[in-house]
Formats: C-alpha cells, structure tokens, sequence
C-alpha cells in the first residue's frame, strides 16, 4: 500500500525549496523590540541554608559559562555580587578566565548589589557600602557594574538611588515581589524614569509590573505559541497605557535556579519566524542604551521610597536581630577609631572590617532565617540555615566587639593622663553630633 506514494514522496522536498514559506508579519505593534533579561534570583537561604546556596550559585554561574560556549545568543546578567563573590571562591582557573572572556564581549554582566536588601531597615552608613562588593570583584575581572538588580521585596528606601548613583551605578532593574506587599505605582507609559534621590543624585530606573519572573509568568517566554498568545494581548495594553518607545524590557528568572537554552532557542526561533516583534536575549544595558541612543532624556522623574512590609518579617529572629543591629549601631564609630589609630602608626584591620560589613548585609538580605516556607525545606534544612544565621551574627557582633575594645584602649592609654580614671568621647561624624550617647561603664 505505501508503494504508490513513494513518487510523491521524493517530490516534496523539491516542492518546498521551489516555494519558501513567507515571513509572518507577527503581531502588529509599535514596539519593535523585547529585551528578555535572564538571571538567577538570589536568596541567602530560603531554598537551602546559606551554605548550600553558596555552592548552588558557583554551580549556576559555571553551568552559563559552558551553555555561553554551546549558543552564541545567550546572554546572562549575575543579579549580585554574593553570586560573584560565591563562583570567586569556588571557581577554577579555567573558569574565572573564561567568565573574564564573557565579560569583556559583553554577554555576561554583573549587578551592582551584593545582596536584595531589606534597604528600609538598613542604617545609611551600610547602604553606602551596598556597591563595594561587587564593585571590587568586578575591577578583579576587568569589568565594570554598570546595572543594579532590586529583585522579590517591595521596599526601597529613598536612600538608594544616592548610594547607587554615587557609586557610579547608572541603570536600576525593580522587580518587585508584590503579591505580598505594595510596590512603586509607576504608570506604563512613565517607565523607564529617573528615580531621584533627596540629594538631587538620581538612577535610571525600570520597574517591571509582575516581579523577576514575569518571563515565565506573564509573558509565556516559554514556547512559540504561549508567548505569541502572551504578547499579542500584553503590547496592544501597552500601547493602550500610552508607553512612547519601541522596545520593552521583561526580567526571566527564578529562586536560585540555574540556566538552560530555553530563552536563547526561544528567540531564535521566533525571530525566524516572525518579523514583529523581535526578541533579544540582553543585558540590562543594552535596553537602557537603546532607549537613550534612540530618544535621549525624555523620561520622567520620581522621588521619595515604596512601601516596606516585608521589613516586618525580620522581627521573626528577634534575638539574632537585635544582636545584628546593636553591632551595625558600633560599626562605623569603630571603623572611625581604627582609622584614628591607624594615623597613629597603628595597623588598620581592614579585612575584619569588611568582613563586619559584608555580614551586616548578608544578615539584612530579604531571604533566611526564622520560619522556613512551606513544603520548601525540611525541618532539618530550616534548623541547619537558622544555625547559620546565627552564626553570622555571632561572628559580626565578635569582630565589631573586639575591634571597639582595642580601639578604646589604645585611645584611652594615649588620651587618658596616666594614673586617672576618664572617659573620651569621639564624634566620627563630619558635623556636630547632637543625640543620646550609650556608655556601658562596666560598673555601678
């Protein structure tokens, strides 16, 4: 029975060569082009204790750099410098020169943030250290962070675009987590726009409507037929909302999950077939340079912060809380007496310094500690990343301790006049300091 069909057969693909399909138009829009940002979210616990999501962010980073080596076309964007920090421990020489490569064509780059901070709850003094991370590991690799990611809270300080733009950061991606919480309400056609500090310093800022996972969510970046079905409802409502420009921005990530080929193989294929929209799998950067190559300074300007609520859950570890805060309280009058002391010949404790930093923010991550999600972790997995976080504190509360005491006696032994009792009292600040002073004489 299949005999007569085999003439017909060897016809057909001669048939196809002599009539090409035609392109299909897509979906008719203004917008022109999608920029698809890929990254791992992080959270320091959450999904696994600290410890265990270390390791998880090294095995992410090293997996991107082999799929970076498998398709041209993908593209990765390190979320925080935790993640850099963590691959930078971890990692192979072999590794860290290939990450080198990635940054210096452009496909991968790195976030400006060491963590996704519960900045409401964070001091000044520590927001002003919230760059430095990365910052730091990016000058090791030859890089530069140009883009910060605010990923899963709702709040943000009014402080953050200061720290940020003062830092040299120029671009900042919000993805606010809003099922549970407020979020900034920026209208559609108001984005991107200039988040501006009270200091007149300010940000580029893009906030998406449905948090960092909006790609696998809202938009269907899945597969050809859910994502044109997606778009094809989502671009007339921008266009609708009165958004001026012809590209777009949609974040695609998740909880600590690690990359594949999806979104590369996703645009590739859609790009092959249709010609409205195109979808690119980017960088931050190259939305915000589109944007301002093709339009200039037309956005608009926002100021003041977003609701906080999620600051309320960091009274579920009260104890470990209030340890932290007392030590970040210390920190920057201990940094200063150190650097005192170092003007006098001391040695200057620059690495436990740092050290007390990096944990004050790694304590005020949005993600550990108190009560594990559930169905995420096993009892056991929740005890071992409260553990941990305790941990951390302890640790911070020794450094700032130890360093506080040294400073005292040094400064007392060279302040104090010899055989009498007294007390000095340093200001660290750069103007008059008028408020309550704690003194714990050790005494009645």
């Amino acid at each position: 029975m299949l005999l007569p069909l085999l003439p017909l057969l060897a016809l057909l693909p001669f048939a196809a060569a002599a009539a090409p399909q035609a392109p299909d138009p897509g979906i008719p829009s203004t917008i022109k082009t999608i920029y698809v940002v890929e990254m791992s979210h992080t959270d320091v616990g959450f999904t696994d204790p600290p410890t265990v999501v270390a390791q998880v962010v090294h095995d992410n980073l090293v997996e991107a750099l082999r799929l970076a080596d498998l398709h041209p076309g993908f593209r990765w964007t390190l979320e925080t410098g935790f993640q850099m920090e963590q691959f930078d421990r971890l990692a192979t020489a072999a590794d860290k020169a290939r990450l080198r490569a990635r940054f210096a064509d452009g496909r991968f780059v790195l976030g400006a943030g060491y963590v996704g901070p519960h900045s409401g709850i964070w001091t000044e003094e520590l927001l002003n250290r919230f760059v430095h991370p990365s910052a730091k590991l990016a000058a090791a690799y030859g890089a530069r962070a140009h883009s910060a990611l605010l990923d899963d809270v709702p709040g943000y300080t009014l402080g953050m675009p200061r720290a940020l733009a003062r830092s040299g950061v120029d671009y900042l991606l919000l993805g606010p987590n809003d099922f549970v919480g407020g979020k900034p309400d920026i209208p559609l056609a108001d984005r991107p726009f200039w988040w501006q500090a009270p200091d007149g310093s300010r940000v580029l800022t893009w906030e998406t409507y449905d948090s960092y996972a909006e790609g696998y969510l809202v938009w269907g970046l899945l597969n050809l037929n859910t994502a044109f079905n997606k778009l094809s409802v989502l671009l007339p409502e921008y266009e609708a909302a009165g958004y001026p420009y012809d590209a777009l921005l949609v974040m695609r990530g998740f909880d600590n999950t690690g990359p594949n080929l999806g979104m590369a193989s996703l645009a590739a294929s859609w790009n092959a077939r249709y010609d409205n929209p195109k979808l690119v799998l980017a960088t931050p950067e190259m939305f915000f340079e589109h944007l301002l190559t093709q339009y200039g300074d037309v956005f608009p300007t926002y100021q003041g912060g977003a609701a906080g609520l999620w600051e309320d859950g960091s009274q579920l570890t009260p104890a470990t809380q209030s340890s932290l805060r007392r030590s970040l309280a210390l920190l920057p009058a201990v940094e200063a007496m150190q650097a005192l002391a170092h003007a006098s010949g001391r040695g200057y404790p620059a690495a436990l310094l740092e050290q007390a930093w990096r944990g004050c923010m790694l304590f005020l991550e949005h993600s550990g500690g108190g009560a594990g999600w559930p169905g995420l972790m096993t009892l056991a997995e929740v005890d071992q990343q409260n553990r941990e976080f305790v941990a951390l504190t302890k640790r911070v509360a020794e450094i700032v301790g130890g360093l506080r005491q040294r400073a005292l006696a040094d400064a007392g032994s060279r302040l104090v006049p010899a055989g009498e009792a007294g007390l000095v009292l340093f200001n660290p600040l750069g103007g008059a300091f008028d408020d309550f002073v704690e003194i714990d004489c050790g005494g009645p």
